[in-house]
């Protein structure tokens, strides 16, 4: 009953941003607002409504409307490591939408606003994406590699496995990498450290998990596991074609 009144919630919030689009100049704090708010949309509607479409469809207008908002913005002023849009298109399978999202993505670190470790983990995935070479990719590891200082990182792992396509290193970390975002998540939860319109909705669906995952078939490794808060029906999802303008439409009329 509370992801009903929760959709309402979402809806009613998008549609302050398309009555008054025009209005509203490219600005970073408007791309990560709007983009959550059409992420929870996608997610109660998977939840609730039992609709993948609809889901990856909203999924999609996330992702577009957060490009939307970026482009044009200075590096500057951006977090790479707060494009979590470009996990949304990767989960809806838009790789024409998320290669437009990575290239966008500004390659040096906002000490101001982001940790390095972070950075570099979402400038790597990006960068990989993009088809960098394997000399280029390795070169963004070493850096990373020096901020560790020695300390593990499963996320460092993780690209590792993607450049060897290394299947039992990507396992080894993908596993703890779920667990820790689930512990993450409880914490956030039991300590009521977010609202119930976020722990209802990204509380229960990893789409970090199912990016990566998307990337691995990129890579070429085979991964034939089931994982928890990675529902199987989008993992299976098979890609439609998108309306790239259909987010300005949401709640005109």
């Amino acid at each position: 009953m509370h992801l009903a009144v929760y959709q309402e919630n979402f809806y009613f919030n998008i549609a302050k941003f398309t009555w008054n689009l025009e209005k509203l100049d490219p600005d970073w704090k408007n791309a990560i607002k709007i983009n959550h708010l059409f992420r929870q949309m996608g997610i109660s509607c998977l939840f609730w409504d039992d609709e993948i479409i609809h889901f990856c469809s909203y999924l999609n207008d996330d992702a577009n409307s957060f490009l939307h908002f970026i482009t044009g913005l200075s590096p500057d002023t951006m977090v790479t490591s707060k494009f979590d849009a470009f996990f949304d298109a990767l989960v809806c399978k838009n790789y024409t939408l998320t290669e437009k999202i990575s290239t966008l993505h500004p390659t040096k670190v906002n000490h101001n606003y982001e940790y390095e470790e972070e950075f570099y983990y979402f400038h790597f995935l990006m960068s990989y994406f993009q088809g960098y070479n394997e000399p280029g990719l390795n070169e963004i590891l070493l850096k990373w590699e020096k901020v560790l200082d020695g300390n593990t990182d499963i996320r460092y792992d993780i690209c590792k496995s993607l450049i060897k396509k290394d299947v039992v290193l990507f396992e080894e970390s993908f596993f703890p990498l779920l667990q820790k975002w689930e512990q993450v998540k409880q914490h956030e939860f039991a300590e009521e450290l977010v609202s119930p319109e976020v722990a209802e909705t990204e509380g229960n669906i990893s789409l970090e998990g199912i990016a990566l995952m998307r990337l691995v078939e990129k890579a070429g490794i085979n991964i034939t596991d089931q994982f928890s808060y990675m529902p199987q029906d989008v993992m299976d999802f098979t890609p439609r074609v998108y309306d790239d303008e259909n987010w300005k439409k949401i709640a005109t009329v």
